[in-house]
Protein backbone atom coordinates (compact mmCIF):
# COMPACT_ATOMS: atom_id res chain seq x y z
CA UNK A 1 0.00 0.00 0.00
CA UNK A 2 2.78 2.83 1.21
CA UNK A 3 4.84 1.65 -2.42
CA UNK A 4 1.23 2.57 -4.26
CA UNK A 5 0.61 5.69 -2.28
CA UNK A 6 4.63 6.68 -3.50
CA UNK A 7 4.30 6.01 -6.85
CA UNK A 8 0.97 7.50 -7.28
CA UNK A 9 2.19 10.95 -5.03
CA UNK A 10 5.48 10.78 -7.74
CA UNK A 11 3.41 10.97 -10.65
CA UNK A 12 1.01 13.60 -9.38
CA UNK A 13 4.50 15.75 -8.38
CA UNK A 14 5.55 15.20 -11.84
CA UNK A 15 2.54 16.24 -13.50
CA UNK A 16 2.17 19.34 -11.08
CA UNK A 17 5.59 20.21 -12.46
CA UNK A 18 5.71 19.58 -16.21
CA UNK A 19 2.02 21.96 -16.26
CA UNK A 20 4.83 24.57 -15.10
CA UNK A 21 6.43 27.10 -17.83
CA UNK A 22 9.83 26.18 -18.40
CA UNK A 23 12.66 28.19 -20.45
CA UNK A 24 15.25 25.73 -22.74
CA UNK A 25 16.89 25.85 -25.78
CA UNK A 26 16.34 23.65 -28.88
CA UNK A 27 18.51 23.32 -32.06
CA UNK A 28 17.16 23.72 -35.22
CA UNK A 29 18.85 23.04 -38.61
CA UNK A 30 18.57 25.92 -41.14
CA UNK A 31 17.17 25.44 -44.30
CA UNK A 32 18.01 28.26 -47.12
CA UNK A 33 15.23 29.42 -49.41
CA UNK A 34 15.20 31.96 -52.16
CA UNK A 35 18.77 31.13 -53.43
CA UNK A 36 19.86 32.08 -56.76
CA UNK A 37 19.25 29.13 -59.50
CA UNK A 38 23.09 29.15 -60.12
CA UNK A 39 24.07 29.25 -56.75
CA UNK A 40 23.77 26.45 -54.06
CA UNK A 41 24.31 26.42 -50.03
CA UNK A 42 27.90 24.44 -48.69
CA UNK A 43 28.03 22.68 -45.86
CA UNK A 44 24.07 22.81 -45.54
CA UNK A 45 24.48 20.26 -42.19
CA UNK A 46 26.56 22.88 -40.37
CA UNK A 47 23.78 25.71 -40.73
CA UNK A 48 22.37 25.72 -37.29
CA UNK A 49 20.69 28.11 -34.81
CA UNK A 50 19.51 27.42 -31.11
CA UNK A 51 16.47 28.78 -30.30
CA UNK A 52 15.49 30.01 -26.78
CA UNK A 53 12.39 29.12 -26.25
CA UNK A 54 9.45 29.16 -23.14
CA UNK A 55 6.81 26.47 -22.98
CA UNK A 56 4.86 24.35 -20.43
CA UNK A 57 7.03 21.22 -18.87
CA UNK A 58 5.37 18.82 -20.81
CA UNK A 59 5.48 20.56 -24.01
CA UNK A 60 8.80 21.03 -23.83
CA UNK A 61 9.55 17.52 -23.12
CA UNK A 62 8.11 16.07 -26.11
CA UNK A 63 9.68 18.69 -28.56
CA UNK A 64 12.96 17.34 -26.92
CA UNK A 65 12.43 13.88 -26.69
CA UNK A 66 9.38 12.71 -29.29
CA UNK A 67 8.67 15.26 -31.65
CA UNK A 68 10.58 15.62 -35.00
CA UNK A 69 11.94 18.80 -35.62
CA UNK A 70 11.35 20.52 -39.03
CA UNK A 71 14.24 23.05 -40.17
CA UNK A 72 13.43 26.51 -40.40
CA UNK A 73 13.53 28.47 -43.48
CA UNK A 74 14.98 31.57 -44.23
CA UNK A 75 14.87 33.32 -47.14
CA UNK A 76 18.86 33.83 -48.83
CA UNK A 77 17.30 36.92 -49.93
CA UNK A 78 17.75 38.88 -46.47
CA UNK A 79 21.43 38.13 -46.14
CA UNK A 80 24.50 40.71 -46.82
CA UNK A 81 28.02 39.85 -48.52
CA UNK A 82 31.43 39.91 -46.17
CA UNK A 83 33.78 39.08 -49.08
CA UNK A 84 33.09 35.73 -50.52
CA UNK A 85 30.67 34.95 -47.86
CA UNK A 86 27.26 35.57 -46.68
CA UNK A 87 25.60 36.31 -43.59
CA UNK A 88 22.25 36.88 -41.72
CA UNK A 89 21.77 38.60 -38.92
CA UNK A 90 19.33 36.64 -36.50
CA UNK A 91 17.64 39.10 -34.78
CA UNK A 92 15.94 40.45 -38.25
CA UNK A 93 14.35 36.71 -38.40
CA UNK A 94 12.85 36.93 -34.87
CA UNK A 95 9.02 37.06 -36.19
CA UNK A 96 10.42 34.34 -39.17
CA UNK A 97 11.57 32.29 -37.01
CA UNK A 98 8.44 32.73 -34.18
CA UNK A 99 5.88 32.21 -36.92
CA UNK A 100 7.25 28.63 -37.45
CA UNK A 101 7.74 27.60 -34.05
CA UNK A 102 3.95 27.83 -34.01
CA UNK A 103 1.70 28.29 -30.84
CA UNK A 104 2.90 25.71 -28.81
CA UNK A 105 6.50 27.51 -27.92
CA UNK A 106 7.37 31.00 -27.58
CA UNK A 107 10.30 32.58 -28.85
CA UNK A 108 12.51 34.03 -26.32
CA UNK A 109 16.09 34.44 -27.91
CA UNK A 110 18.18 33.13 -31.33
CA UNK A 111 21.53 32.16 -30.89
CA UNK A 112 24.04 33.24 -32.76
CA UNK A 113 23.62 36.51 -33.18
CA UNK A 114 25.04 36.18 -36.84
CA UNK A 115 24.38 33.18 -39.34
CA UNK A 116 27.31 32.47 -41.44
CA UNK A 117 27.71 30.48 -44.79
CA UNK A 118 28.88 30.43 -48.46
CA UNK A 119 27.51 29.74 -51.82
CA UNK A 120 28.98 28.29 -54.73
CA UNK A 121 28.37 27.98 -58.04
CA UNK A 122 26.32 25.00 -59.28
CA UNK A 123 28.02 22.52 -61.07
CA UNK A 124 26.32 19.17 -63.05
CA UNK A 125 28.53 15.95 -63.91
CA UNK A 126 27.61 12.44 -64.73
CA UNK A 127 29.20 9.49 -62.51
CA UNK A 128 28.90 6.04 -62.52
CA UNK A 129 26.69 3.83 -60.02
CA UNK A 130 28.93 1.63 -58.04
CA UNK A 131 26.33 -0.95 -55.73
CA UNK A 132 27.45 -2.64 -52.91
CA UNK A 133 26.06 -6.19 -52.93
CA UNK A 134 27.15 -9.30 -49.89
CA UNK A 135 25.27 -12.13 -51.40
CA UNK A 136 25.56 -15.63 -50.95
CA UNK A 137 24.51 -18.44 -52.93
CA UNK A 138 22.73 -21.78 -52.24
CA UNK A 139 24.66 -25.12 -52.65
CA UNK A 140 25.19 -26.03 -56.44
CA UNK A 141 24.31 -21.75 -57.87
CA UNK A 142 26.17 -18.73 -59.17
CA UNK A 143 25.96 -15.88 -60.78
CA UNK A 144 25.77 -16.56 -64.02
CA UNK A 145 26.38 -13.52 -65.84
CA UNK A 146 27.45 -9.83 -65.07
CA UNK A 147 24.66 -7.69 -63.26
CA UNK A 148 22.68 -5.00 -64.93
CA UNK A 149 21.78 -1.79 -63.75
CA UNK A 150 19.35 0.41 -64.77
CA UNK A 151 20.11 3.26 -65.13
CA UNK A 152 23.81 2.71 -64.51
CA UNK A 153 24.92 6.40 -64.59
CA UNK A 154 22.87 9.78 -62.68
CA UNK A 155 23.58 13.44 -63.19
CA UNK A 156 24.99 14.91 -59.85
CA UNK A 157 24.12 18.84 -59.07
CA UNK A 158 26.02 20.48 -56.06
CA UNK A 159 29.21 22.96 -55.18
CA UNK A 160 32.00 22.75 -58.05
CA UNK A 161 34.41 21.96 -55.16
CA UNK A 162 32.22 18.79 -54.02
CA UNK A 163 31.20 17.73 -57.73
CA UNK A 164 35.12 18.05 -58.78
CA UNK A 165 36.32 15.16 -56.25
CA UNK A 166 33.37 12.68 -56.86
CA UNK A 167 33.98 9.93 -59.56
CA UNK A 168 31.18 7.97 -58.38
CA UNK A 169 28.11 7.17 -56.11
CA UNK A 170 27.62 3.87 -54.24
CA UNK A 171 24.02 2.32 -52.77
CA UNK A 172 23.36 0.90 -49.79
CA UNK A 173 24.57 -2.48 -49.04
CA UNK A 174 22.26 -5.02 -51.02
CA UNK A 175 22.58 -7.96 -48.13
CA UNK A 176 20.96 -11.66 -49.17
CA UNK A 177 21.77 -15.25 -48.71
CA UNK A 178 21.17 -18.17 -49.43
CA UNK A 179 20.46 -17.17 -53.40
CA UNK A 180 18.95 -19.31 -55.94
CA UNK A 181 17.24 -17.29 -58.24
CA UNK A 182 17.86 -14.42 -60.29
CA UNK A 183 17.94 -11.22 -58.18
CA UNK A 184 15.81 -8.32 -59.51
CA UNK A 185 15.85 -5.42 -56.44
CA UNK A 186 15.41 -2.17 -56.01
CA UNK A 187 18.40 -0.14 -54.36
CA UNK A 188 18.71 3.28 -52.85
CA UNK A 189 21.50 5.66 -53.45
CA UNK A 190 23.74 6.82 -50.08
CA UNK A 191 22.96 10.41 -50.16
CA UNK A 192 26.24 12.75 -50.16
CA UNK A 193 25.76 16.53 -48.42
CA UNK A 194 25.16 19.22 -50.31
CA UNK A 195 25.14 16.83 -53.90
CA UNK A 196 21.26 16.38 -55.25
CA UNK A 197 20.79 13.25 -57.60
CA UNK A 198 18.87 12.92 -60.71
CA UNK A 199 16.93 10.04 -58.93
CA UNK A 200 18.00 8.75 -55.94
CA UNK A 201 16.89 4.75 -56.49
CA UNK A 202 18.18 2.87 -59.14
CA UNK A 203 17.28 -1.40 -60.20
CA UNK A 204 19.26 -4.15 -60.73
CA UNK A 205 19.38 -7.42 -62.50
CA UNK A 206 21.88 -10.65 -61.05
CA UNK A 207 21.51 -13.67 -62.99
CA UNK A 208 21.36 -16.97 -60.75
CA UNK A 209 21.60 -20.08 -61.96
CA UNK A 210 22.65 -23.58 -61.17
CA UNK A 211 26.55 -24.87 -61.88
CA UNK A 212 28.02 -27.29 -62.81
CA UNK A 213 31.95 -28.27 -62.56
CA UNK A 214 34.21 -28.67 -65.71
CA UNK A 215 37.65 -30.17 -65.95
CA UNK A 216 40.57 -29.68 -68.92
CA UNK A 217 44.06 -30.75 -68.97
CA UNK A 218 45.38 -27.42 -70.86
CA UNK A 219 48.77 -27.01 -72.36
CA UNK A 220 51.67 -24.76 -70.58
CA UNK A 221 53.05 -22.20 -73.18
CA UNK A 222 56.20 -19.96 -72.22
CA UNK A 223 55.88 -15.97 -73.01
CA UNK A 224 58.73 -13.98 -73.59
CA UNK A 225 60.32 -16.34 -75.07
CA UNK A 226 63.96 -15.62 -76.77
CA UNK A 227 64.67 -16.92 -80.57
CA UNK A 228 66.56 -19.94 -80.60
CA UNK A 229 65.51 -21.04 -77.05
CA UNK A 230 62.67 -23.69 -76.14
CA UNK A 231 61.48 -24.47 -72.88
CA UNK A 232 59.99 -28.06 -71.99
CA UNK A 233 58.10 -28.55 -68.91
CA UNK A 234 57.15 -31.50 -66.79
CA UNK A 235 54.39 -32.11 -66.42
CA UNK A 236 53.84 -30.22 -70.02
CA UNK A 237 49.69 -29.69 -69.35
CA UNK A 238 48.05 -28.95 -66.31
CA UNK A 239 44.32 -29.64 -64.72
CA UNK A 240 42.16 -26.72 -64.97
CA UNK A 241 38.63 -26.46 -63.27
CA UNK A 242 36.07 -24.53 -62.98
CA UNK A 243 32.51 -23.78 -62.53
CA UNK A 244 30.18 -22.70 -65.31
CA UNK A 245 26.06 -22.36 -64.83
CA UNK A 246 24.50 -24.90 -66.61
CA UNK A 247 22.70 -23.04 -69.89
CA UNK A 248 26.71 -22.12 -71.00
CA UNK A 249 28.12 -25.43 -70.29
CA UNK A 250 28.53 -26.07 -73.91
CA UNK A 251 30.34 -22.43 -74.52
CA UNK A 252 33.45 -23.71 -71.98
CA UNK A 253 35.95 -24.51 -74.57
CA UNK A 254 39.90 -25.83 -73.44
CA UNK A 255 41.04 -23.44 -75.66
CA UNK A 256 40.09 -20.78 -74.46
CA UNK A 257 41.94 -21.21 -70.78
CA UNK A 258 45.91 -20.40 -71.57
CA UNK A 259 48.12 -20.94 -68.71
CA UNK A 260 51.80 -19.76 -69.26
CA UNK A 261 54.73 -19.23 -67.79
CA UNK A 262 56.99 -16.19 -68.22
CA UNK A 263 61.12 -16.57 -69.72
CA UNK A 264 62.01 -13.28 -68.13
CA UNK A 265 60.51 -14.56 -64.56
CA UNK A 266 62.23 -17.84 -65.18
CA UNK A 267 65.58 -16.09 -65.68
CA UNK A 268 65.02 -13.25 -62.89
CA UNK A 269 64.49 -16.10 -60.11
CA UNK A 270 67.10 -18.81 -61.09
CA UNK A 271 64.15 -21.02 -58.96
CA UNK A 272 64.38 -25.06 -60.05
CA UNK A 273 60.18 -24.47 -60.38
CA UNK A 274 58.53 -22.63 -63.29
CA UNK A 275 55.84 -20.44 -61.60
CA UNK A 276 52.19 -20.57 -64.03
CA UNK A 277 49.90 -17.67 -64.76
CA UNK A 278 46.01 -18.12 -65.78
CA UNK A 279 46.57 -16.08 -68.56
CA UNK A 280 42.74 -15.86 -70.23
CA UNK A 281 39.89 -17.21 -69.59
CA UNK A 282 35.97 -17.14 -70.91
CA UNK A 283 34.35 -14.78 -68.46
CA UNK A 284 31.35 -16.53 -67.40
CA UNK A 285 32.90 -19.12 -65.07
CA UNK A 286 34.23 -18.60 -61.88
CA UNK A 287 36.48 -20.74 -59.07
CA UNK A 288 39.20 -21.47 -61.29
CA UNK A 289 41.61 -23.94 -59.80
CA UNK A 290 44.85 -24.64 -61.89
CA UNK A 291 46.58 -27.92 -60.42
CA UNK A 292 49.90 -28.06 -60.08
CA UNK A 293 50.99 -23.99 -59.78
CA UNK A 294 54.30 -24.63 -60.56
CA UNK A 295 56.09 -27.35 -62.58
CA UNK A 296 59.98 -28.45 -63.18
CA UNK A 297 61.51 -27.26 -66.83
CA UNK A 298 64.72 -27.32 -68.53
CA UNK A 299 66.06 -24.55 -71.01
CA UNK A 300 67.36 -25.73 -74.39
CA UNK A 301 69.41 -23.94 -76.86
CA UNK A 302 68.26 -25.28 -80.26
Amino acid sequence: MFLFFLIFSTILWLLIKLSHQYVDNITYRVELVNLPSNKVLVNSENLKINAKVSAVGYKLLQYKLFKPLRPIQLSAASSKRQGKDFFILTSSQFNEVSLQLGSELKLVDISPDTLEFSLSSVVKRTVEIKPQLKITYAKQYMQSGSFKLKPNRITITGPASVIDTIKSVTTYPLVLDEISDTIKQELVLKPIPDVYYSQNKVSITLPVEKFTEVIYQIPIKCINLPSGYEVQFSPNSVKVSCNVAVSKYFLVKPELFNVACDYNEIEKSQSPKAVLKLVSYPNFVSRIQVEPRQVDYIIIKK
